[in-house]
């Protein structure tokens, strides 16, 4: 079967939360990479856990035939190749259409009309020192900042919540230093002492001292996520669909979580 060509009438490709919904709605096969899984903090977490949900449901209805074992896929001619990433190998299909929700690590597209270049960035910042508190979201659009969001998550590294700072930026302006993870950290604890947030304690009241004291607040940059928020805008195709501005909401025609495969998992779990 080495050299078989299969058939899919559609074939979905991206596996956005979008991409997923839209898949259980139709019925269609769905091929990607994790790269388009939600962040952790999109939507305050709940993007992360529906797509999780779904891509389970999805799995077990079979119509994800490759798993996350895919290092490329590629449009040629009037088949789509798929590369596998443990054994390399190529298999091969014919379509009739293909729903495009990511362009991730897809060759053969058609040409691009106009570049997408807004990017959306996620800054992780690790949190070593800041008192007790109870804040898990700050929204800093409205507080003259170029953030968007502040996200205090727990990563695991520590009983710390740590902190993801995002904002919005093109190619250029990410260059420029303004907008470099030290002046993100910097803006972020400019953001947190306008909350009235501080260092632990460091000294208490007493007889002498009528006001305590407490330590700075220390954060440390951790690492950076850049992923696409403007998505390119290809030349139009009849086999090829470009469904990058269709939202989730939009997508949701059936309640997947009342899925028996859901159901069932949930219980076992």
């Amino acid at each position: 079967m080495r050299n078989h060509t299969y058939e899919w009438d559609n074939v979905i490709v991206g596996m956005t939360l979008p991409a997923c919904l839209y898949a259980y709605s139709s019925g269609y096969p769905i091929v990607g990479f994790q790269y388009d899984m939600p962040s952790q903090v999109d939507n305050r977490g709940s993007d992360l856990s529906q797509w999780t949900d779904l891509l389970f449901v999805l799995s077990m209805r079979g119509q994800v035939p490759f798993g996350d074992n895919i290092t490329s896929i590629s449009f040629i001619e009037d088949r789509m190749r798929v590369v596998t990433k443990r054994s390399q190998k190529q298999c091969f299909f014919k379509f009739n259409k293909a729903h495009v929700f990511s362009d991730y690590m897809v060759h053969g597209m058609p040409p691009i009309v106009s570049k997408g270049e807004l990017k959306k960035v996620y800054d992780w910042i690790d949190v070593r020192t800041i008192q007790s508190h109870d804040i898990d979201y700050i929204d800093a659009r409205g507080i003259d900042s170029f953030l968007d969001e502040i996200h205090f998550v727990k990563t695991g590294r520590s009983n710390n919540k740590d902190i993801c700072a995002v904002f919005h930026g093109n190619e250029k302006t990410l260059k420029e230093f303004q907008y470099s993870e030290s002046m993100v950290r910097l803006e972020v604890e400019r953001i947190l002492r306008s909350k009235g947030l501080t260092g632990p304690l460091k000294n208490n009241t007493s007889e002498k001292r009528k006001t305590p004291t407490y330590s700075p607040i220390v954060l440390e940059s951790a690492y950076r996520e850049v992923r696409p928020s403007a998505a390119n805008i290809y030349k139009d195709s009849d086999k090829i669909v470009c469904k990058f501005e269709m939202t989730a909401p939009s997508r949701t025609k059936k309640n997947f979580t009342k899925d028996p495969f859901l159901v069932a998992h949930r219980e076992d779990s």
